[in-house]
């Protein structure tokens, strides 16, 4: 399940800064005297008045403490924590965040520690009951997998023979480390993870390399900032389509660079899609704008 699909939760108040300062203006108007209402109304409605200012702030604190309880109170949801506080829900799945480098305090300058990502976490999340199957479908194995070390940035599971389970395993930089494939096969290997009849079967992705090389032609100014964008952009396309078995289309790349202030695209590599097998992963090595 995409969490970003989710309607904005109810518990989530809408603010509005009119809103609150006409009710708090209403309030201190029904605090005087009928015959004196009228006057106080009136004087409100003077901006330079030193009462309607003081309002105002009142108002303005006012929203601030609402958005910090909307805040609070999304960080509660797995959608939208994060820090330390995603840490605490993700324990109410048992699962707790990895660890990628272990950093230096003796270090000069300290090298911090350098943990798993909150979208990755969250992620591991979301396939936690999958993990308590038993039975071994595919993305029990793979939250397996992803929870056996912070090197896993995707996973593929197949069966090319009855009996046998083939689990591919990429990594952020490419091919995983013998010791990232280890970390895995002990994880998969476990008595309460695989069935007994599995052969499971650990193997790295195989990288497919692929550069994009292009021209764009920009509307008037800002053709720097223009080609800035697209690589951004680029970047991150290639980096959603960076998994086992994925293509990256080509009319992604081409979305991908035709940013705003850009007339046309002239792509001289590639041109066609990037296919890949189920155990390819492609991988964007250069980019080269002009």
């Amino acid at each position: 399940m995409d969490l970003t699909q989710l309607p904005p939760p109810e518990v989530e108040e809408t603010l509005d800064f009119e809103a609150i300062l006409a009710k708090r203006k209403a309030t201190l108007i029904s605090y005087y005297q009928e015959d004196q209402q009228a006057a106080i109304a009136a004087t409100l409605e003077l901006e330079s008045e030193p009462l309607n200012k003081m309002l105002q702030e009142n108002a303005y604190n006012e929203m601030i403490l609402r958005a910090r309880i909307n805040d609070a109170a999304k960080q509660t949801l797995l959608a939208f924590a994060s820090g330390t506080t995603l840490d605490h829900v993700a324990g109410e799945y048992e699962i707790k965040r990895l660890l990628v480098t272990p950093g230096d305090p003796s270090a000069t300058p300290p090298i911090e520690p350098v943990y798993e990502s909150d979208d990755r976490l969250r992620m591991r999340c979301q396939m936690a009951y999958e993990g308590m199957a038993t039975a071994g479908p595919v993305n029990a194995y793979k939250f397996h997998a992803l929870s056996a070390s912070a090197e896993v940035a995707d996973v593929a599971v197949d069966s090319p023979t009855p009996g046998t389970v083939r689990v591919t395993i990429l990594s952020p930089a490419g091919q995983p480390s013998a010791d990232t494939l280890n970390l895995v096969e002990q994880a998969l290997s476990a008595e309460d993870v695989r069935p007994l009849c599995d052969l499971v079967a650990v193997e790295p992705a195989q990288i497919k390399p692929y550069a994009v090389d292009a021209t764009l032609n920009a509307i008037g100014l800002g053709k720097e900032q223009a080609i800035a964008a697209a690589k951004d952009a680029m970047a991150k396309t290639a980096a959603a389509y960076y998994r086992v078995g994925a293509t990256v289309p080509l009319s992604a790349i081409y979305a991908a660079l035709h940013q705003p202030g850009i007339d046309s695209v002239t792509l001289r590599a590639p041109l066609t899609d990037v296919t890949c097998t189920a155990q390819q992963a492609a991988k964007l090595t250069s980019i080269n704008i002009d």
